[in-house]
């Protein structure tokens, strides 16, 4: 096993625990392997080299590839760290090794409701088809994030450009998220900014690979209830699905979703090479702002997103107002250091002291005793 990778105060120090001996069972997936450390945007490349792979499979599309090439050629330039911290080729085989084996116990814990999603899916199908709309929800999602994103963008711009000390504070909130100075914050959101657009191509197209995973298995099994059934018992089975099953199914999956979520961001901290290569380029926001929101890995983001199959049944309107809720209502907010609210104070911790609140909610970091409530929300 490989050492640890956590240290109080959002510093980077070499841990002194093995993880074995820290960590308690269950709270995080065991890896077998090693790999070297460095190179934060390992990751990127990883998924850089898969999707050029599906693009010259036909499977996504050239100005998709080019986006993203773009987006990362720009951030690599506003990155002013050291070619080894930012990328070190010769540890992606290894890194990669343990990212899949993640990726495995994740796929792992959610393949029973995958089960019951698609086999509520084959009941479905019908309606569900009707009910979407022609945009897709990977644009209608990326595109909302685009906007709120620019907008924070043109916010950070004018603050820390032309703007007084008063509107940096209003701005930035009591502590000036990584404001140590202009220049430094700055280059900051624009870094963030352009790194972001790539991680969410992965959370917006989640919806759009599953459902089109469902049909293809569908159709390749020959499953068509319509041809099985006459219109009344047709009826009876899409009325169970959607008003029983549907709701069980997404009930059920949110407690694993939030369950996969903390195992695998815990993981992500245990394993230093995973952590270097895939999620220390998250951290660079000790006190993030929204836009940091999107700095995490494409990679990441495939396991975390994947574990709401259920969740992908909706149609894709009701999936981008869903996400779109929740984008403002927990992730964008609990990015902003100079919030009060209670969810934001939580990963707001996770980010200042890295070792606890590892969950998206609290509800595992109190089962693992990773929970930390910081003393100005602690009467609250």
């Amino acid at each position: 096993m490989s050492t640890q990778a956590e240290s109080p105060e959002g510093s980077l120090e070499e841990p002194q625990q093995d993880p074995a001996e820290a960590v308690p069972r269950g709270a995080v997936y065991g890896l077998f392997g090693s790999a070297q450390h460095s190179g934060e945007y390992n990751g990127h490349i990883i998924f850089s080299i898969i999707l050029a792979g599906l693009a010259a499979g036909g499977l996504v599309s050239l100005p998709v590839l080019g986006w993203v090439a773009l987006c990362l050629v720009t951030t690599f330039l506003l990155d002013e760290r050291t070619l080894k911290r930012k990328v070190l080729f010769w540890a992606i085989p290894g890194q990669f090794f343990l990212y899949l084996q993640v990726l495995l116990h994740a796929i792992r814990d959610v393949l029973p409701q995958y089960v019951l999603a698609f086999a509520i899916y084959v009941c479905v199908f019908p309606v569900r088809q009707r009910l979407d709309v022609p945009v897709s929800s990977l644009v209608m999602l990326y595109t909302f994030y685009m906007v709120v994103r620019l907008g924070y963008l043109l916010l950070y711009s004018h603050a820390l450009t032309i703007g007084s000390q008063r509107i940096q504070l209003r701005v930035f909130g009591k502590e000036k998220a990584n404001l140590r100075t202009r220049r430094v914050a700055l280059r900051h959101v624009w870094w963030a900014y352009f790194l972001g657009n790539v991680g969410l191509i992965v959370k917006c197209s989640v919806q759009v690979i599953t459902i089109a995973g469902f049909e293809l298995l569908r159709t390749s099994l020959g499953i068509d209830i319509a041809t099985h059934l006459v219109p009344g018992e047709h009826v009876a089975v899409i009325s169970v699905a959607a008003l029983v099953l549907c709701p069980l199914a997404l009930w059920l999956s949110i407690g694993l979703s939030l369950t996969v979520y903390y195992r695998a961001h815990r993981t992500l901290h245990t394993y230093k090479p995973l952590y270097d290569g895939i999620h220390a380029i998250h951290h660079r926001g000790i006190l993030p702002t929204p836009l940091d929101s999107g700095t995490i890995s494409p990679l990441e983001f495939i396991i975390t997103d994947m574990a709401r199959p259920a969740f992908m049944l909706i149609p894709n309107w009701a999936f981008t107002l869903v996400e779109i809720g929740l984008a403002l209502g927990t992730h964008l907010p609990s990015h902003d250091a100079g919030t009060l609210q209670k969810f934001a104070q939580h990963h707001l911790a996770h980010h200042k002291h890295v070792v606890f609140n590892f969950g998206l909610l609290p509800r595992d970091d109190a089962r693992f005793g990773t929970e930390f409530i910081p003393e100005n929300t602690a009467a609250t």
